[in-house]
């Protein structure tokens, strides 16, 4: 099957003839055969033309050269063919949906329209707009079985290219800006290919389902550059420069490399712009060497052999590398960590590490700069919590504590304490007596008699001279 959409840029315009009929309401509606003879012998409509719920099996509009609103044909079940030969131009857009026997639609001469829909054409085969000239507001192609379809258009503010399950190939060749771009599901699996050759301006692109990619003019993408789900093994945007948004490769099963040695920032459109690049096995991520700012996140994960970033001098949000190769080497990306400020530094997450599946070691290497923290074994915290438990359950059981005042005084009264003895004693004061129970040897000391004694008995018969004042001499003896 071949669909051949031919779009070129122009200014927008409807031709002028003095013998069409105007018709001066807001739209045109055409329910059969007998409302398309009726205009038999008008050039010009003015306002929108709705063909919605009509019996007609097919629709030969070959009067009309102009229309300055929309066609619109809509939910017709039985229509199978279009023919427009004469029609020029359309102020508004060509509108063709939810023609499920549609097979063709011939507008040989049309040049102009802003805005483009093809959706719901489950039978379609054969569409040509060979000389389709228009700066398109809109472009949507989805849920046909169009096999080839060829856009020749210069801008497009809104395209759309979405769930075409025959679609294998796609053309856009002439086309150099877009407003927002979405090419997805289309084909089967990896036999969409798509050519975007002159596209050097986009807002917003995402790609999915695609099995080869052409893009190589592309230098600034406004928004964000999503790739996500394709089928292609490498793709290349050797000009692309800057990316306002985010910039995210995921789960693209085949891709082992891309190419962006120019790429130079990421999210500076509002500066909440991330890198996220997951879920692709096979991908080595080592062809950023331009990147010297992310404004937001990055995380990488994957079997990486090298991730480095030689021109990015700090990061600017938080940051996730982790890798399932063993061998994985983190000092790139730890020095950028150690020249990011301090405080800057301190508030961010910083992971980089290396583990293989089912492991939680990190085995990555690491600069020498930077202290990772170290992981505590599962069976070492395991062994911390049941200890804690047991001191907490020892606590609890334990006796009061010995500080109070009243444990202080039943202790008092268990064990009797020796009188305290001073050197000197007091005027009149009697020295205290300690005095021998069976269970203890105790000191007992005894009144002075009259008579001074000027020695020291001890069990041994060594004897001790004392040189004390004869006035306050007295007899000690040691009973063992």
């Amino acid at each position: 099957m071949l669909w051949a959409l031919i779009f070129c840029v122009a200014h927008i315009g409807v031709a002028a003839n003095s013998s069409c009929i105007i018709h001066s309401g807001g739209h045109f509606t055409i329910n059969n055969q007998s409302d398309v003879d009726a205009l038999s012998g008008c050039n010009t409509l003015k306002g929108d033309v709705h063909i919605i719920n009509a019996n007609l099996d097919t629709l030969n509009l070959h009067s009309i050269s102009a229309i300055s609103g929309d066609l619109n044909i809509s939910s017709c079940n039985s229509l199978t063919a279009i023919s427009a030969p004469n029609l020029t131009s359309i102020e508004g857009g060509l509108i063709l949906q939810k023609l499920p026997l549609l097979q063709t639609f011939d507008f040989p001469i049309l040049k102009y329209g802003t805005n483009l829909i093809l959706k719901d054409l489950p039978s379609i085969s054969v569409a040509q707009l060979p000389l389709f000239t228009a700066e398109c507001m809109q472009v949507v192609v989805s849920r046909t079985s169009a096999a080839i379809l060829t856009l020749d258009l210069k801008f497009a503010q809104d395209l759309k290219i979405t769930d075409n399950p025959n679609l294998n190939s796609i053309f856009l060749q002439q086309m150099n800006q877009a407003g927002s771009m979405i090419v997805s599901g289309n084909g089967n699996k990896a036999s969409a290919h798509a050519y975007f050759d002159s596209l050097s301006t986009a807002g917003t692109i995402i790609l999915s389902g695609i099995g080869y990619l052409s893009m190589a003019q592309i230098q600034t993408v406004v928004r964000d550059l999503m790739v996500e789900g394709n089928y292609f093994n490498s793709v290349t945007f050797p000009r692309l420069t800057n990316i306002g948004g985010t910039l995210a490769f995921i789960d693209n099963v085949n891709l082992y490399h891309f190419h962006m040695a120019a790429l130079a920032g990421i999210g500076l459109q509002d500066l909440t712009g991330s890198l996220l690049i997951k879920g692709n096995p096979l991908l080595a991520v080592d062809d950023l060497g331009s990147l010297d700012l992310v404004a937001s996140d990055i995380t990488i994960e994957g079997f990486l052999s090298n991730v480095s970033f030689p021109a990015m001098f700090r990061f600017w949000g938080q940051v996730s590398v982790n890798s399932t190769n063993p061998n994985f080497d983190c000092s790139a990306i730890d020095a950028i960590y150690e020249a990011t400020p301090k405080a800057d530094r301190e508030a961010l997450l910083y992971t980089c590490r290396a583990s293989v599946s089912g492991s939680s070691r990190d085995s990555a290497k690491h600069l020498a700069l930077y202290h990772k923290p170290k992981e505590i074994p599962k069976a070492m915290i395991g062994g911390i919590v049941i200890g804690c438990v047991a001191l907490i359950a020892l606590r609890k059981e334990r006796p009061p504590s010995c500080s109070s005042e009243e444990e202080a005084s039943d202790d008092s009264e268990e064990l009797e304490m020796p009188p305290i003895y001073r050197e000197h004693a007091l005027p009149e004061e009697i020295p205290p007596v300690y005095k021998e129970t069976a269970s203890t040897n105790e000191i007992t000391l005894h009144e002075p008699d009259s008579s001074t004694l000027n020695s020291v008995e001890l069990n041994s018969d060594q004897q001790l001279d004392l040189n004390a004042s004869a006035s306050r001499r007295s007899s000690l003896t040691l009973h063992t």
